[in-house]
Parts: C-alpha cells; structure tokens; sequence
C-alpha cells in the first residue's frame, strides 16, 4: 500500500455530442455514502430520500426512473461527501455535477439500456444503444 494518497481518477468529464439548439443543463446531485460511479453513469433518484442513486429498471424506489448522467468519475465517504475525479487531493463537495439535459454517445455511457430511453422519456435520436445518440430533453 503507498504511503500517499493518489488520485486515480481521470480529468476528463462526459461531454455533450451535439449542439442543435439544444443546451447541455448541468445541475448537482447528492449521492449516498460510500459509493463509486463513474462519468456517463445513468442515474435516478430516491424518491423517499432525495439522494440519488445507479439508474436500475426492476427497482421501485424512484431509481426506475433515469434523470439525469453524471458528469465525472465521483467517488463518496461515508458521510456521502463527493471527491470528483481530477480533484486534487483531499478536495470534497457535499454534491456533483450532473447532466439534465444534452447529446451524448451512447458508447459513453453506463447502465442505459431501452428501459431507461423510454422511462426518462429520453430520444435515441440516432444508431443503437451502444453507437448512437441520446438525447435528454431540457
């Protein structure tokens, strides 16, 4: 084990494909304690808590229902605290940032499958799950 802490988390964050009138919305989420996603995560909330969770289609506690993609690799203490990736070290937030709306590759990102398209009422505007585009509506 080293005796510093390193940062293993990439600097770069998803980022939106296509600008066709259409803005990229980025608001921040709290997530629960001790997690790990990372960027292109397809997440929902929990509706009794309000913290946000992986999007997951058989669950019913509000996490059904994607809303939202989280902006970068976030890793959570276990008071819930978010070290965002590339952040230096020791550096915390009690939320992230996360997409609400924009175009993004399918390819980049994670846990979306044709449940979540048509739960988060979002558009396969073009291609399939893995090499097309998605698009949040703002």
């Amino acid at each position: 084990m080293p005796a510093t802490a390193s940062n293993t988390f990439s600097n770069q964050g998803l980022l939106p494909q296509y600008d066709h009138s259409q803005k990229a919305e980025q608001f921040r989420i709290k997530l629960g304690n001790t997690v790990t996603y990372t960027k292109g995560t397809v997440m929902g909330q929990i509706t009794a808590t309000g913290v946000w969770r992986n999007y997951t289609s058989g669950a019913v506690d509000g996490s059904q229902n994607p809303k939202c993609l989280l902006a970068y690799d976030v890793t959570t203490d276990g008071s819930g605290n978010c070290t965002i990736g590339g952040a230096q070290q020791g550096e915390t937030y009690p939320d992230c940032p996360a997409y609400f709306a924009g175009s993004f590759y399918a390819g980049d990102l994670t846990g979306l499958d044709a449940t979540a398209i048509t739960n988060g009422k979002w558009l396969q505007w073009w291609g399939d799950l893995v090499t097309g585009v998605i698009v949040l509506p703002g």
